[in-house]
């Protein structure tokens, strides 16, 4: 079953057998997918699919041949596997095998794929591995203040190569504006993005520690309950829509020091996997994303605490100060071992030469060796930030002239 959902595909069988007869073998099975009772076979025989070599008056009388439908999301039937036997049923990789020859005719042009985890992977609905390649956006209510808020700005994005964009919610931003004036923000955010094929990372914007409810700065201050608020506001009104691939549930978690109060691990767990709660109880079909403490850059605890919930992934932000070179056995101690259990996304990097906040200053040293070590590892990353104020910007101004690490991380995913 693990195969087949990966492979987005959702199973369910059809039988001549009552309801309670079904129901008692799948207790007796352990069956989780649907089963449907056809006692009188009226389905399938409207089907044309009973099995005529089944004589009258005996038990398998009016059975259905073995064979699967394949049907499209739209209700359409894209294909139908028939059975070498009339007996043989098909086995997970044979159904797997037959959708991908028939999903580009049932796929309608322009529609997304969703997007989901399979072992240390995302991977689309036909089970191929993705590697996503994009960038942040400021937060949409500097953009709408700036004067700059429309689809070509998303246009614009597409055509350096992005396959990603991360929406960072900055909970001040979403307080000021109104929640339901920011919400239809995000729906036009989205609505473009789907238009350009550009997949989506809903980022909760806060830095500090949210158990103790002490923050980095008042743009960053909210409280676990805005956040479960918000979790349960977007999981609603995206649910199903698979332009929107990812939730960053909190952007960077920090105690730096003990001045934001402590938090263990185990307490940071609790709190997120409540999230995780919470938004699976509405959208299914998304990728919760899951930081570690300073300031989203360590996950060695995760190696023995695992989030104890199915389909989440983790991230990093590897800025150039948090290590000296060379960097990758730092990387790899503190995320990148991870990436042999668990998808793992770089959702924010970036760098600059000078004139900046030393924690982003690279000397030379750091650009094509997080590049290199990230193609190595087949980790996803997300670039910061597209914005001419905000740092490290990736353009100089609303003419979209980039920057030097802009031109770099352009070249970067025009050449996937």
């Amino acid at each position: 079953m693990e195969s087949i959902e990966a492979s987005g595909l959702k199973l369910v069988t059809l039988s001549y057998d009552k309801a309670n007869v079904l129901k008692d073998f799948a207790s007796l099975k352990g069956i989780q997918f649907p089963l449907l009772a056809d006692p009188e076979s009226k389905v399938i025989e409207q089907l044309g699919i009973v099995n005529t070599t089944r004589k009258k008056d005996t038990l398998r009388h009016r059975v259905a041949y073995p064979l699967t439908i394949l049907i499209n999301r739209d209700s359409t039937v894209a294909g139908v596997v028939k059975s070498d036997s009339k007996t043989s049923f098909h086995d997970s990789q044979q159904l797997i095998d037959a959708w991908s020859q028939v999903k580009p005719a049932g796929l309608k042009k322009n529609q997304m794929s969703f997007i989901k985890v399979f072992q240390n992977r995302f991977v689309d609905e036909d089970g191929t591995q993705i590697t996503f390649k994009g960038l942040a956006i400021s937060d949409p209510d500097k953009i709408v203040s700036d004067g700059r808020w429309s689809k070509q700005h998303f246009e614009v994005i597409k055509s350096w190569g992005a396959n990603l964009v991360r929406i960072p919610v900055h909970p001040q931003c979403m307080r000021k504006r109104g929640r339901e004036n920011y919400l239809k923000l995000l729906d036009e955010a989205v609505k473009w993005c789907g238009e350009l094929e550009i997949y989506v990372i809903i980022d909760w914007h806060s830095i500090g520690n949210l158990r103790t409810e002490k923050f980095e700065a008042d743009r960053y201050r909210t409280s676990l309950k805005e956040t479960l608020w918000f979790w349960e506001a977007i999981s609603k009104r995206f649910a199903g829509n698979p332009t929107v691939a990812f939730y960053e549930i909190f952007n960077e978690p920090s105690i730096n020091n003990g001045k934001f109060g402590q938090c263990s691990w185990q307490q940071w767990k609790s709190i997120v996997e409540r999230c995780v709660d919470v938004i699976y109880a509405n959208d299914e079909n998304v990728i919760p994303l899951v930081a570690g403490f300073n300031w989203a850059y360590d996950l060695r605890e995760v190696k023995n605490a695992p989030i104890d919930r199915r389909g989440v992934a983790y991230v990093a932000h590897p800025y150039p100060g948090k290590s000296r070179p060379p960097r990758e056995q730092h990387w790899e101690e503190h995320f990148g071992f991870l990436s042999d259990r668990f998808p793992v996304i770089v959702s924010e990097m970036g760098y600059s030469l000078k004139g900046d906040h030393e924690h982003f200053i690279d000397d030379g040293t750091f650009r094509n060796a997080i590049l290199k070590y990230l193609d190595k590892k087949k980790i996803s990353w997300c670039v910061w930030v597209f914005d001419p104020d905000w740092s490290p910007a990736l353009i100089k101004s609303y003419g979209y002239k980039p920057s030097h690490s802009g031109a770099f991380f352009r070249d970067a995913m025009l050449a996937k």
